[in-house]
């Protein structure tokens, strides 16, 4: 079967011998090489076929004895010209070498009053194609052929299924499937903008599964995203489809942000099998894919994946390689020193110049817990130092609590190279710390020593704990061990981060106002050792500052503390122990 390329022809299907078309004469073979085989896919500005490439006898041959499954590319329910290969994924052949046998043609119909414009950027875009085909998982641009009522783009065929026709038969996607697809597919995109591309059409359909090959292939870069952008708009062509489309795209302002966020909703729909408009809750105006899932996936899966569908720009991934690192796809260099332990990053912070041995050194894994059966959602370390109790989920609807034994102490010091490390057992200065919308905490220095003053404060824990807590709520910690003239360093309170840091004369560290109607929660405690950080004795109380923009408050607050740093000890002699009195219940109540 050979299928006429006219667009206003009536009866366009003709036997295999045909070499003109038998209804209306128009020559069947395009370029005389290509001929079309099964319309696959068709829109209001253009047509998509599977055709045959008539290279050379053999190919012909070939593709002359392939066997197609008519009834799947007979399915139909394509919505655009642009899903080239959606119903073409069961082609099967004798031999694997006919594939070689297959092409797309995708015909693009121009509006004829503008002519001249819409054949000019079909040359930049062909031009363009050219060279964006040279990645491997992306098909090759054979040719173009321009004639008088249309234009043509031949591309290389990809065998293989479209992830909507494989979460079709196989089921929602694994985290690992998830992954997969991030790793083949960020590469893909990191190179398409280092064109200056943008892909503006990222969804399921437009990503094949190969038959031969291991990676994801992403497809449809035709020329008519550009044509549409000056031409086509006039018959109110939108680009992209509706529920991958980024909010800016959607008001024609695409960005290389955009195609990340597309390929977020993908990868959502693609773990739970729920279409993006259930999974977007219009009253909420937020994102609940998280409720859909059929099965738990990792905290940092899920945390990639809510910071690529943020609806603002500044608060989403900018580049593919952003979010390659923060999947630990590819390495990053840290600001800061940074080591993940069980799971948990750990942060340096406060000044690391008094430390015994350098902190960027000695931040490293020397332990990892085990004994969970799933993601761990609460932690707590005892008052003394000897037990961290964890509770990890089992299932979506159960949490177990377990114990693991561990001496904490010892592992502080293997991290820190700080010795004879005592926890603060009467939690002096430490617990639980809630933060609401509008609280913060101005820059300070904590009191040098414990309760008793015989033992120098030299560590600080925190341990984050509230879910999903985003980077633009605020409630991060801020280090200004460098002085307040000198710009701070911001640890955001992400959950499940435990921070370590170091307390001294030096380590100044605020908490930046909470920005969301929610509460956050930390979880700290404070260690001591009998020598001090840098072999010097000193003291001095907890001491506030302002911020450099606040000049007034810093000078009353830097009053205050002088003041209260200049207060005798012996005061404290004046000062009674407060009294204690229990009721005692009389034999007649007894």
């Amino acid at each position: 079967m050979i299928v006429c390329l006219d667009p206003t022809c009536t009866k366009p299907v003709n036997p295999d011998d045909a070499v003109f078309c038998q209804t209306c004469g128009h020559p069947l073979q395009l370029g005389d090489r290509f001929q079309a085989v099964k319309l696959i896919g068709q829109g209001g500005f253009g047509r998509t076929f599977l055709a045959i490439d008539r290279a050379n006898d053999q190919t012909i041959q070939q593709a002359d004895n392939t066997l197609i499954n008519r009834d799947q590319l007979d399915q139909g329910g394509i919505d655009g010209w642009s899903e080239d290969i959606a119903a073409t994924r069961n082609i099967q052949t004798r031999d694997a070498k006919v594939q070689s046998g297959f092409c797309i043609i995708k015909q693009l119909l121009p509006l004829q009053n503008n002519l001249r414009e819409s054949t000019r950027l079909f040359q930049q875009e062909a031009a363009q194609l050219a060279k964006l085909g040279q990645h491997p998982q992306i098909p090759k641009l054979l040719t173009h052929i321009e004639q008088e009522t249309a234009l043509y783009l031949v591309q290389e065929y990809v065998a293989g299924q479209n992830l909507e026709q494989v979460l079709a038969t196989q089921g929602v996607f694994s985290e690992a499937q998830i992954r997969k697809l991030l790793a083949d597919l960020l590469p893909v995109l990191r190179f398409i903008h280092s064109q200056q591309v943008v892909h503006r059409d990222i969804k399921p359909a437009n990503i094949i599964w190969p038959s031969q090959g291991e990676r994801f292939v992403l497809v449809d870069f035709g020329a008519a995203k550009s044509l549409s952008e000056t031409v086509l708009t006039q018959t109110g062509t939108t680009i992209g489809s509706a529920g991958y489309a980024a909010p800016e795209q959607a008001m024609g302002k695409a960005t290389f942000a955009s195609d990340l966020y597309s390929l977020g909703v993908t990868c959502v729909h693609l773990l739970t099998g729920v279409h993006p408009f259930d999974l977007y809750s219009i009253s909420e105006d937020r994102w609940v894919w998280r409720q859909y899932l059929t099965q738990p996936i990792s905290l940092e899966l899920r945390r990639v994946l809510d910071k690529l569908l943020q609806r603002a720009t500044s608060q989403r991934y900018d580049t593919a390689t952003a979010v390659l690192q923060d999947l630990r796809l590819e390495a990053t260099v840290q600001a800061s020193p940074s080591v993940s332990v069980t799971g948990v990053s750990v942060t340096g912070g406060g000044s690391t110049a008094s430390l015994s041995r350098p902190l960027v050194e000695a931040w490293r894994c020397v332990q990892t817990l085990t004994g969970h059966q799933g993601e761990i959602t609460a932690l707590a370390v005892s008052p003394d130092g000897e037990l961290i109790a964890s509770s990890h989920q089992l299932s979506l609807k159960a949490n177990s609590a377990s114990v693991l034994v561990k001496d904490v102490r010892s592992l502080i010091s293997e991290i820190t190279g700080l010795q004879q490390l005592l926890p603060d057992a009467e939690l002096y200065a430490g617990g639980i710390s809630l933060m609401n919308e509008g609280c913060y905490l101005n820059p300070h220095l904590d009191n040098s020593h414990d309760k008793s003053r015989t033992h120098y404060r030299v560590l600080n824990l925190l341990y984050y704990v509230t879910p999903d807590w985003q980077e633009s709520y605020g409630g991060n910690l801020e280090l200004w061990d460098q002085g307040l003239k000198h710009p701070c360093r911001t640890i955001y309170s992400k959950f499940n981060r435990l921070v370590i840091m170091a307390t001294n004369k030096t380590s100044w560290h605020s908490v930046s106002k909470i920005r969301y109607a929610g509460r956050r929660c930390c979880i700290n405690n404070y260690y001591f050792s009998p020598q001090s950080p840098d072999a010097q004795d000193y003291t001095h109380v907890t001491s506030f500052r302002g911020r450099p923009d606040e000049k007034l408050k810093d000078t009353v607050l830097r009053i205050d503390t002088l003041l209260r740093n200049l207060a005798p000890r012996s005061l404290k002699n004046l000062i009674r122990k407060p009294q204690y009195y229990k009721k005692q219940q009389s034999i007649q109540d007894q």
